[in-house]
């Protein structure tokens, strides 16, 4: 396992709260868990609460793609280097402690995707398909990640001084509310 530092486990939980505070998902606390002894910090929570009203299948894969961009969010703004997305370096975040938990939730729903929207193909068509999609939903994620870098970043530092921003300390900082006033 490689060791993972303040300010990267910080920017993973601040990727997937900055996301998703873009993607309109109600977000509460994010959080960093304190080193034990060597300090390699392996916890931390971004808080968000997933239900939205779905009253069609088209809301249905939104709900999911929007899921997944949260979740693809934490490896790659791990991967920030100086405000640039490595996305050779988040992929392989993907495997390490960091991303796996979220890569299996991504699995489930990548999963739930091909099956809606490609249940009337052969199951090799519909997974080729899907990886199309999955390429699509990386890089518009990537993107995202790449636009809020700065704020990520920044944010990243005051969230390893304190370990935990509420909600409402979040929504605050000035880097916040520059970008979504």
């Amino acid at each position: 396992m490689a060791a993972i530092s303040g300010l990267d486990r910080a920017r993973h939980e601040l990727g997937h709260h900055f996301v998703g505070y873009h993607l309109k998902f109600e977000m509460g606390d994010v959080s960093i868990e304190p080193p034990l002894g060597n300090l390699v910090f392996i916890g931390g929570t971004s808080e968000l609460d997933t239900s939205r009203p779905i009253t069609s299948m088209l809301e249905l894969e939104k709900w999911c793609e929007d899921r997944v961009k949260v979740l693809y969010a934490g490896v790659i703004a791990q991967a920030l280097k100086g405000g640039v997305v490595d996305n050779q370096a988040a992929i392989c975040l993907t495997t390490e402690v960091n991303g796996h938990m979220d890569h299996k939730m991504v699995s489930q729903l990548r999963n739930l995707l091909r099956n809606v929207r490609y249940s009337d193909r052969p199951r090799a068509d519909a997974e080729i398909s899907m990886q199309a999609d999955e390429l699509e939903l990386w890089s518009e994620t990537s993107d995202l990640v790449a636009s809020y870098a700065s704020e990520i970043e920044g944010v990243a530092v005051d969230l390893l001084k304190k370990l935990k921003l509420t909600r409402q300390e979040f929504e605050a900082h000035p880097l916040v509310k520059a970008r979504f006033p």
